[in-house]
């Protein structure tokens, strides 16, 4: 073998190391990724959701003095105080007669886009609107998925009550 030789094969053992080290480093990316062999549900991302960065039980799941009332995720009446208003979450659970049990998809998502209930009175403020008109469809949907899958909890909430008109519109039309 001469010199040219021995530096050819030198290069292609370079080349071919780095093609492996490259298709190693892939194929660790994607064990590692853990998601990216498959796709996460809408329930998944409604889960991840309602359990994190959307807080919605903060305001609609009653607590009692050592935190949450067990069976009462979502269920409404946790009263909130301030010299504005007396306001109470909602019954967001699929509870046809005191939740959302009789509402239609697109409606709960007006409810948390627009902060319109489905006979056209207004959410009050207290509810983030600004915030939730931003969501994006999927994740929207993923929050509807979540509430279909609560077990519906009987819970008759008493109405809010503001000391100053509620905005006849605010969130996205």
């Amino acid at each position: 073998m001469t010199r040219h030789d021995g530096a050819a094969a030198g290069i292609r053992f370079g080349r071919s190391l780095a093609t492996a080290a490259f298709v190693v480093l892939c194929l660790l990316a994607v064990a590692l990724s853990g998601g990216a062999s498959r796709a996460e549900t809408l329930l998944e991302r409604g889960t991840y959701l309602m359990q994190g960065i959307v807080a919605c039980g903060n305001c609609h799941t009653p607590q009692g003095p050592e935190g949450p009332l067990p069976g009462m995720e979502l269920a409404g009446g946790l009263k909130m105080e301030d010299p504005a208003f007396t306001a109470y979450g909602a019954n967001l659970t699929p509870d046809v007669e005191t939740g959302i049990g009789g509402w239609s998809d697109q409606e709960i998502i007006t409810a948390i886009r627009e902060g319109r209930r489905p006979d056209g009175s207004m959410i009050g403020p207290i509810m983030p609107i600004a915030l939730y008109s931003k969501m994006s469809d999927r994740d929207v949907h993923a929050v509807v998925a979540y509430l279909r899958t609560l077990k519906p909890v009987r819970n008759e909430v008493p109405d809010s009550v503001y000391s100053f008109p509620v905005p006849p519109a605010y969130g996205r039309r």
